[in-house]
C-alpha cells in the first residue's frame, strides 16, 4: 500500500513540474490475455515471478508499470518477448 501512495505522489510531482504528462505513465501489457491462455490464475503467475497477486492485478488493469526485471521474468513464464508482452509498438511514448 505505501509504494502504490509514493509512486502516485511521485507521479503527481512530476505532472506538476511538466516532467510527466498526465496518461502518458500507463503501458498496455498483454498480461491477462497471455495468463488466461496458459490458464493461470493471478496468484499463480505472482508466485512464478516473485511478487504479490495485488501486483498482477496492478499491472493487469493498468494501473503500475513492471520494472524491467518484472516484465522479463513475466515474458520468461510466458515464452515471448518483453516487446510482445508489454506492446511496444502499440505504446505511444512521447507522443
Amino acid at each position: 500500500m505505501r509504494r502504490v501512495f509514493v509512486q502516485k505522489v511521485y507521479a503527481e510531482s512530476c505532472m506538476r513540474a511538466g516532467k510527466w504528462r498526465k496518461g502518458a505513465g500507463k503501458m498496455k501489457t498483454k498480461v491477462k490475455e497471455m495468463r488466461t491462455e496458459k490458464g493461470m490464475t493471478q496468484q499463480q503467475l505472482a508466485d512464478l515471478v516473485h511478487v504479490s497477486s495485488r501486483t498482477i492485478i496492478s499491472i493487469e488493469k493498468g494501473h503500475y508499470n513492471p520494472s524491467l526485471l518484472l516484465a522479463y521474468r513475466m515474458a520468461k513464464v510466458f515464452e515471448t518477448s518483453i516487446e510482445d508482452l508489454c506492446c511496444l509498438e502499440e505504446n505511444e511514448w512521447g507522443k
